[in-house]
């Protein structure tokens, strides 16, 4: 979750909502059925286009996790 502490570190959100992703995430993985290899990244744009890009590679493990800040999307998956 270094991405989420960079982010908070950086000012875009709370300690406290940076707390709420990582529990989301970690919610995420646990739920899968399978052992999970995990990546995370950021994308620079507006959510609304990454969740679009999602749809079309129709890839359910792959989320939206959050914005760090105004169109900065971070995606987090598996295989």
């Amino acid at each position: 979750s270094g991405e989420i502490s960079a982010a908070c570190a950086a000012g875009h959100f709370a300690v406290e909502d940076g707390m709420k992703i990582a529990l989301a995430r970690g919610k995420v993985l646990q739920a899968s059925q399978e052992k999970l290899d995990m990546v995370s990244t950021a994308f620079w744009c507006h959510s609304s286009v990454v969740v679009e890009g999602i749809k079309s590679l129709n890839r359910p493990m792959i989320f939206v996790v959050g914005e760090l800040a105004q169109n900065v999307t971070l995606v987090t998956g598996s295989e």
